[in-house]
């Protein structure tokens, strides 16, 4: 069993026992707060920025690579097909 859900057995075993619910564990330390913090700062930047550069790509060459990529964007599907004659302007989603 993980360390939370030994926690909750616990912690529901002491409820049955007293009646009173224990305060919730601290389980991080401020220094572990911190650096939680940070890294959810980091991946919101970097989400904002991917869907930035999505954005930019689908307005600036929305064709599709020749061979299959790995990890495209949601936006990756509206692209032309590569190989596809039609200028860009006329099927770009802008």
């Amino acid at each position: 069993m993980g360390l939370l859900s030994d926690l909750r057995h616990h912690q529901g075993k002491a409820q049955r026992l007293t009646g009173v619910r224990p305060p919730p564990p601290r389980l991080l330390n401020f220094i572990e707060k911190l650096h939680c913090t940070y890294c959810e700062y980091g991946n919101g930047l970097m989400g904002y920025m991917a869907e930035i550069l999505a954005r930019t790509e689908q307005y600036f060459c929305p064709i599709k690579h020749a061979h299959k990529i790995l990890g495209t964007h949601a936006r990756y599907n509206l692209f032309l097909a590569y190989g596809d004659h039609r200028p860009c302007a006329d099927s770009a989603t802008r």
